[in-house]
């Protein structure tokens, strides 16, 4: 989107690119600023406007985990949530735990009676288990709405 557009355009037909998200073992990088705050130098991209909202957000996928569902550099729709979320949605899981504070990536989210269970789409990668242990930490950040890339729905 081109510079001058940006504040007529900004959160309904087009979201702010915050950065790149692991869809293979999760890292640090990932950082969710205020989005209302984006900052006008960030890159805007186009979506169909039944995406955009202000909590919405694109990413680009920087892994293979989830292939064949999410390729390598897809452009995903996300939307900051730290709700609860259906099993088997993809999610942006955050590990907040001592050992991997503030680690974020793209997986599908289901659990047990102790454990947040996030699982990949491609089988060479083992689940990740995060303890239920604390209420208040619960480990989704957002969820994927669409892949712009491959102009399909992920919910």
């Amino acid at each position: 989107v081109d510079f001058e557009n940006i504040k007529t355009v900004r959160f309904k037909t087009a979201l702010p690119m915050v950065g790149d998200i692991a869809a293979g073992e999760p890292f640090r990088g990932f950082d969710i600023e205020n989005l209302q705050n984006a900052h006008d130098d960030l890159q805007w991209i186009e979506v169909p406007e039944k995406y955009c909202n202000d909590r919405s957000f694109i990413v680009r996928t920087a892994g293979d985990s989830m292939e064949p569902t999410l390729m390598k550099g897809d452009y995903l729709v996300c939307e900051y949530h730290r709700h609860r979320q259906e099993n088997n949605s993809l999610v942006i899981m955050g590990d907040f735990s001592v050992l991997s504070a503030g680690e974020v990536a793209i997986k599908r989210i289901s659990e047990s009676e102790s454990h947040w269970i996030f699982k990949s789409d491609n089988p060479s990668y083992d689940d990740i288990l995060l303890e239920k242990e604390y209420d208040d930490q619960y480990p989704i950040l957002g969820i994927v709405l669409y892949n712009l890339t491959r102009a399909e729905c992920c919910r």
